[in-house]
């Protein structure tokens, strides 16, 4: 869990900066400084808009980061549950197996 934070962290720190610098110079823009931009990428992304195409291509590539930084560590613990439950199976099979009773 500590390991999604600090990529989290990362990857929004990275783009909170990276939209700030193509958008400072834009007249009326909400991204007034890093924190600023921060701020956007960590909460209302919906809210404020970039302005120039650059910005919008750097929102897209946050939001689409967003999603795998979220998914990746999701498929991986789900294919070692999946190992988990196959080993225990394995076991209880093997518990049965050879278990005295009814054997034929």
């Amino acid at each position: 869990m500590q390991m999604v934070f600090i990529v989290m962290m990362t990857v929004i720190i990275f783009f909170s900066t990276l939209i700030y610098f193509l958008e400072k110079d834009e007249p009326g823009t909400t991204f007034t400084s890093i924190p600023a931009a921060f701020w956007w990428c960590l909460f209302s992304q919906t809210k404020w808009v970039p302005q120039t195409a650059a910005g919008k291509v750097v929102g897209g590539g946050a939001i689409l980061c967003g999603v795998m930084v979220l998914a990746l560590p999701i498929t991986i613990m789900v294919g070692n549950f999946m190992q988990v439950v196959k080993l225990r199976e394995e076991k209880v099979i093997k518990k049965y197996a050879n278990a005295p009773g009814d054997q034929v």
